[in-house]
């Protein structure tokens, strides 16, 4: 970054004409004595910009001021804030979110709802990356689930706030005192109606701040550990950590895939992840047909919602499980093994007699085989049409449908070429065997051993 340097005057005093001097210097002296007081002026100069610089780039922290910021796009933005000091004397919540984060999305009636509590002792301003056409498509057609549309004020297409508030992770949440402070950085199951007023009370929040990790390294490791592909590394933690965000990760090496990382996830998320690994090495596919639960707690074991529509965290992990490269091959039966143990869960794949759907030929002329062309699967939208696509994809496509399926559909064809077809959206199993028939295909009822994926409770190691 380039600085302008402006002299507001002399480097040192200048007397009048016709002053008594209180010292003299010679020509010489006096040159020397100016650069140095210059070379002094430089050097503080270039420590406070440099200190500012190294501040702007790792970001705000909670207790600094927040700088003048001028907000370019903002829309639903009926008070026309154009800066963030427009909005001095309110507490202010900056949200980042996108329309792609699950958590965000959930959180939203509930933001909206506090919005309404508090009216103007506070302004929750919402904050994306994301181009203005695609948040305005969001604000026409998503609503919440009383079918009512979002009016939020968004800023849009941001670049400014994200580098004053840098993250890894949304939603992530800035929280800025009427006197333009910040005051906490938290996930949004801390944004709640104690916690603002609270803020507005000028009390401390209680929460702990939202720090990012770097979720590509091992899960809560030291900087100063490094594993290589002979190593073996478990961690498994409960309790929601804001600062790793949701989701799931593949530690590989190209594309061997010897560990996996899991992060603010409840123990079916995890666990159905290892299902659908072990089915893959049994040459199968997992689906949620294939899950058996005998639970007599399944708010341990399922995400629940809670009352104000967003995501209950109570009963998140974070687990990381890798094995040595050598040993990739049992790292899902592994994983198995390791989350039994500790997790207060047994899970275990089983061969039963089981009612399905099987889908077969009714003859050997070929009258579904591509005629090449794009792959094109809408499955099951306003009509199903698989082109240029495997057999399995619509047998995938069945195993997902739970209400007109509900049954586990096998491909017993023995068709290995990509096929054109075309049937109904979600039709009944006869009117669906009519439109097959045109392919030479029929689902018939059968029974059939296949693996079940059984998962009982232990008792709780946690209360």
């Amino acid at each position: 970054m380039k600085h302008k340097i402006r002299f507001p005057g002399p480097l040192w005093p200048l007397r009048k004409l016709n002053d008594p001097a209180p010292f003299s210097l010679q020509p010489a002296s006096q040159h020397r004595y100016g650069i140095a007081l210059l070379i002094l002026w430089l050097l503080v100069y270039l420590f406070t910009a440099l200190r500012a610089n190294a501040q702007s780039a790792e970001g705000l922290t909670v207790g600094q001021p927040v700088p003048e910021i001028q907000l370019r796009l903002i829309l639903n933005n009926p008070s026309r804030i154009t800066r963030l000091s427009d909005l001095k004397g309110r507490l202010v919540i900056l949200d980042f979110w996108a329309t792609w984060c699950g958590g965000c999305l959930a959180a939203l009636p509930k933001m909206e709802a506090l919005q309404q509590k508090f009216g103007n002792q506070l302004q929750i301003l919402a904050v994306t990356y994301e181009p203005r056409a695609k948040i305005e498509h969001f604000f026409r057609t998503r609503t919440d689930d009383h079918g009512r549309k979002y009016h939020f004020p968004t800023v849009v297409e941001d670049t400014v706030l994200s580098r004053l508030f840098p993250h890894r992770f949304i939603p992530h949440l800035v929280w800025i005192t009427p006197d333009g402070r910040v005051q906490e950085i938290t996930g949004t199951e801390d944004v709640n109606a104690a916690g603002i007023s609270a803020a507005l009370h000028r009390q401390s929040l209680q929460v702990a701040t939202k720090v990012d990790m770097d979720a590509e390294r091992p899960l809560f490791a030291s900087p100063q550990l490094v594993l290589d592909s002979s190593s073996f590394y478990s961690v498994f933690v409960k309790g929601h950590y804001p600062g790793l965000g949701s989701g799931t990760r593949f530690r590989q090496q190209d594309t061997l895939v010897y560990g996996r990382a899991f992060t603010n996830a409840y123990l079916q998320e995890i666990l159905v992840n290892v299902a659908y690994g072990l089915f893959a090495q049994q040459h199968d596919v997992y689906s949620t047909k294939r899950l058996v639960l005998w639970l007599s707690h399944a708010h341990r074991f399922i995400r629940p919602k809670k009352a104000d529509g967003s995501w209950d965290t109570a009963e998140e992990y974070n687990y990381e499980f890798r094995v040595p490269l050598v040993r990739r091959d049992s790292l899902y039966s592994d994983m198995l093994s390791d989350l039994n143990r500790y997790s207060g869960f047994e899970a275990r794949m089983e061969p039963r007699l089981t009612d399905c759907l099987v889908l077969v030929r009714t003859d050997s002329t070929d009258r579904m085989r591509s005629r090449g062309g794009p792959v094109v699967n809408t499955a099951f939208t306003q009509h199903s049409q698989f082109q240029n696509c495997p057999l399995r994809y619509l047998v995938n496509d069945m195993n997902d449908d739970l209400l007109t399926f509900p049954q586990p559909v096998l491909d017993e064809t023995g068709y290995t070429g990509n096929v054109d077809l075309l049937v109904s959206t979600r039709p009944d199993l006869p009117t669906l065997n009519r439109e097959l028939a045109a392919y030479g295909l029929q689902l018939r009822p059968a029974r059939r051993r296949i693996s079940l994926f059984v998962i009982t409770e232990k008792t709780p190691l946690h209360p």
